[in-house]
């Protein structure tokens, strides 16, 4: 029995061909194609991934610190210490009724505390209420 292929007919990412009968969310035609597909992806750029893996460093050691807490003070040379680089954030945010300043590695975020020598450390949901309008970097 001959199939019949329909305008509907999905295809093959990779090659064009028609799919074979097979799961609903089936995108390649075979294994040879998913490959090929996947191979030929743009890379991002090493200094991306490099500026990604701090940001991720920086999430879990504010994290491992952090823990359960809802906020935790210690101080700057021992987040240094753990390896923290100050210079990578993905946000500020200014608070409305003191005009601090909190950054954040997405949603883990510090605030500079005693002339700098101490950090408090927050998560999002726990921001102390922060009001102002957040600043990309």
């Amino acid at each position: 029995m001959e199939e019949i292929l329909t305008a509907t007919a999905k295809k093959c990412r990779y090659c064009g061909e028609p799919l074979k009968p097979g799961r609903k969310d089936k995108t390649f035609c075979n294994d040879s194609c998913k490959s090929e597909f996947n191979n030929n992806k743009p890379k991002l750029p090493e200094f991306v991934t490099d500026i990604n893996s701090i940001l991720l460093k920086n999430w879990k050691i504010l994290k491992d610190c952090l823990g359960d807490k809802d906020k935790y003070k210690m101080r700057v040379r021992d987040l240094n210490g753990r390896g923290f680089n100050f210079k990578f954030t993905t946000a500020e945010r200014i608070n409305d009724s003191d005009g601090l300043c909190y950054y954040f590695v997405y949603d883990m975020g510090y605030l500079l505390l005693d002339e700098e020598t101490r950090v408090l450390i927050v998560q999002d949901d726990m921001m102390v209420r922060l009001t102002g309008p957040a600043y990309t970097i």
